[in-house]
């Protein structure tokens, strides 16, 4: 009886070892730097196609991918919808990230960030000081709405926002992009630094409005 059931045990481990030997890697749609974090099938989705970035102002990759990706995501038109959201180490630039959002609720995020991109990397101040920020938005028209809504709504919702969707997507770098919500590429998947990454990103779109096309999906 005890052979039996070490006979049995012994088949049970083989039987699963030959079922995770069998079972096949997911094919990548295309070729890319690109790590696949979800359902292929998403990627067919109709409509444009979703675009989500983590940023963080005090970032040098994010620094440089903001410098050399200068109309990369207008290019692409109605094809794609934008959507950016601060990422946070512990607290680090979170000063910055409270008047990035409260100019996003304005209509001036581009603006602030660009601010805040050259006070940090150009002027070399620290925008995790708040009398800097406050300079910042005040050249940027935005003194009073910075000061009376920096803790408001908004922007605690936007901040608890971007903190679960960094979770849920395992966010641990910026800049980070998810493609469609499948297709991830930062710094770690493409092997490259902030200069170079807008061509990266550029070409996953591109490779992915081509590859939804022979799916019979039009741009």
């Amino acid at each position: 009886m005890r052979r039996l059931i070490v006979a049995s045990a012994v088949l049970a481990v083989i039987v699963m070892l030959t079922m995770g030997a069998s079972e096949e890697p997911v094919k990548a749609p295309f070729e890319g730097a690109y790590l696949i974090t979800g359902d292929l099938d998403r990627l067919l989705e109709p409509g444009a196609i979703q675009v989500t970035g983590f940023y963080n102002p005090t970032c040098t990759n994010c620094y440089l991918f903001h410098k050399y990706s200068d109309g990369l995501f207008a290019s692409f038109g109605d094809k794609i919808s934008m959507a950016m959201h601060p990422y946070m180490h512990k607290n680090e630039g979170e000063e910055a990230v409270r008047l990035i959002l409260v100019a996003e609720k304005h209509g001036k995020q581009g603006e602030a960030m660009a601010a805040l991109f050259e006070a940090k990397f150009v002027s070399q101040v620290d925008i995790d000081d708040p009398e800097i920020v406050g300079f910042v938005a005040q050249n940027l028209e935005l003194a009073d709405q910075y000061a009376a809504e920096r803790d408001g709504e908004y922007v605690q919702q936007r901040l608890a926002e971007a903190k679960r969707l960094a979770e849920e997507n395992n966010v641990h770098r910026t800049p980070c992009f998810f493609i469609q919500h499948v297709l991830q590429i930062n710094s770690g998947t493409c092997k490259c630094q902030g200069d170079t990454m807008p061509q990266v990103v550029e070409q996953t779109i591109n490779n992915l409005i081509e590859y939804r096309k022979t799916k019979g999906i039009q741009p």
